[in-house]
């Protein structure tokens, strides 16, 4: 099975995982926000809380908004020594939502590979969407 922890600035988690369990129904994962007048010790403990929660998880996926950040970090050293997580940051809903599906029809992938996907299918999600040029028909040319 796979484990997803949430977490970032203010109440980013907690909102982020309202939304992908909107989308994608109840997922197995954590929310842990780091909010105004926590301390990154109050930060390690609650992620450590969350990991401590997946215990039955082959594999889980730290999701981060953003690298360098307080999340990032205490994130990135929860993982060191444990070839179960991974930290991935920069998230989106459509990763997290096909994250969240993995069980389904990735389970023969290894950890690494499911990261990589994952960032792969973040940046397929991230876009400028531009209206096209008009093409200077008008509606007697379109049959009306």
């Amino acid at each position: 099975m796979t484990g997803m922890i949430i977490s970032g600035h203010a109440n980013f988690a907690t909102g982020f995982l309202s939304a992908l369990n909107l989308l994608a129904g109840d997922v197995n994962a954590a929310a842990v926000d780091f909010t105004s007048g926590q301390s990154e010790d109050d930060l390690r403990e609650n992620m450590k809380n969350a990991l401590d929660s997946m215990s039955g998880c082959s594999r889980i996926f730290i999701l981060c908004d953003l690298i360098g950040g307080s999340p990032f970090k205490c994130a990135s050293a929860l993982s060191i020594g444990r070839e179960d997580v991974r930290v991935i940051y920069g998230i989106n809903l459509g990763m997290a939502i096909e994250l969240s599906m993995c069980d389904l029809d990735s389970a023969e992938l290894d950890i690494d590979s499911l990261a990589d996907s994952m960032k792969d299918t973040a940046i397929e999600n991230v876009g400028v969407f531009r209206l096209p040029e008009a093409s200077g028909a008008g509606p007697e040319d379109e049959g009306i």
